[in-house]
C-alpha cells in the first residue's frame, strides 16, 4: 500500500495493529480497501470497515463522492462544556463536535478537537494519579518514587506530539493533581512547604539543580517539548543519500 501511494506523495505506515495511510482522497480510499481484500485473501482475516476514520485540513471529506462511496466515517469528538464539579461527576453539556483523528494516540484535527482529545487524556491520568495514591497512601516512599519515575513522564509524549495551545489545560489538570497527591502525602503536615513560593520553586526544579526535587510542571515545558520534537522530526521531512544502500532515502 506505502509503494502504491508514493507516487501521488502519499503513504502508509503501521503501528502495531494501527494502520495510517494519507494521500489523494481518490488514491488513498481505494487503496486501503484493495489492501484489506489482499490481506484477506492472504491471510484469510477479516477486517473492521467500522473502525476507519479519516480527516483532511484542506479536502472536503463531507461531499467527497469516493469517501461516501467507500462509507468511511469522518473522525470527530463532541466538544463539551465541563465545570470542576461536572468533572468530578463526569457529567457535562455537548455543544457541539470537532473533526480530527488519532494518530498513534496522538490527536490531530481542528484545533477543537485536539483541545477536546486532550482534555479526556488529561482527565484520564489525574483518575490514574488519585487512584494510584489510594492505593499507595500508607506507603508514601513508593508512592514518591511512582510519582517521579512513572506518573510524571506519562504526558510527555503527547506533549511532544501535540501543539502547547491544545496541551495546557490538560498540563495544568496533571500538574494539579501531582501536586495534590504529593500534599496528600502529609510531607509537610504544617502546610508551609506549599505555601511558600521558594520552596515551591525549588520543589519544580530538575534533579541536579540546588535542592531541586524534580517535581516539574508540565505546563511550563509544553513549548519546550512540542520544538524538541519538531526538531527531532523536521529532519526526516527531506529526502537524504544513503551510501550504504547506494541510493536513497524519501523524506515524509
Amino acid at each position: 500500500m506505502d509503494e502504491e501511494l508514493q507516487p501521488w506523495g502519499g503513504g502508509s505506515r503501521f503501528l502495531m495493529d494501527d494502520g495510517y495511510a494519507y494521500g489523494p482522497a481518490h488514491v488513498v480510499f481505494p487503496a486501503v480497501f484493495s489492501f484489506l481484500a489482499r490481506v484477506r485473501e492472504a491471510l484469510d482475516l477479516e477486517s473492521s470497515p467500522g473502525k476507519l476514520a479519516c480527516f483532511s485540513h484542506e479536502h472536503d471529506l463531507l461531499h467527497c463522492p469516493v469517501r461516501q462511496h467507500h462509507m468511511v466515517p469522518i473522525g470527530q469528538c463532541d466538544i463539551l462544556i465541563r465545570t470542576e464539579v461536572e468533572r468530578q461527576t463526569m457529567h457535562s453539556e455537548v455543544i457541539g463536535s470537532a473533526y480530527g483523528i488519532l494518530v498513534a494516540g496522538v490527536p490531530v484535527g481542528e484545533p477543537q478537537y485536539e483541545y477536546e482529545q486532550m482534555r479526556v487524556i488529561g482527565d484520564r491520568y489525574v483518575s490514574y494519579a488519585y487512584t494510584t495514591l489510594d492505593q499507595l497512601r500508607d506507603e508514601p516512599h513508593h508512592m514518591w518514587t511512582l510519582i517521579f519515575y512513572c506518573l510524571q513522564p506519562d504526558l510527555d509524549y503527547f506533549l511532544r506530539h501535540t501543539p502547547p495551545s491544545a496541551t495546557t489545560t490538560a498540563a495544568e489538570c496533571v500538574d494539579h493533581a501531582y501536586l495534590r497527591c504529593v500534599r496528600d502525602l502529609e510531607v509537610d503536615p504544617t502546610g508551609v512547604f506549599f505555601t511558600d513560593p521558594l520552596l515551591m520553586r525549588r520543589f519544580r526544579l530538575r534533579v541536579g539543580s540546588p535542592f531541586g526535587a524534580g517535581c516539574r510542571s508540565r505546563v511550563t515545558i509544553t513549548l519546550a517539548a512540542f520544538a524538541s520534537c519538531l526538531a527531532e522530526s523536521a529532519q526526516q521531512f527531506l529526502a537524504r543519500v544513503d551510501s550504504w544502500r547506494n541510493g536513497g532515502v524519501r523524506g515524509f
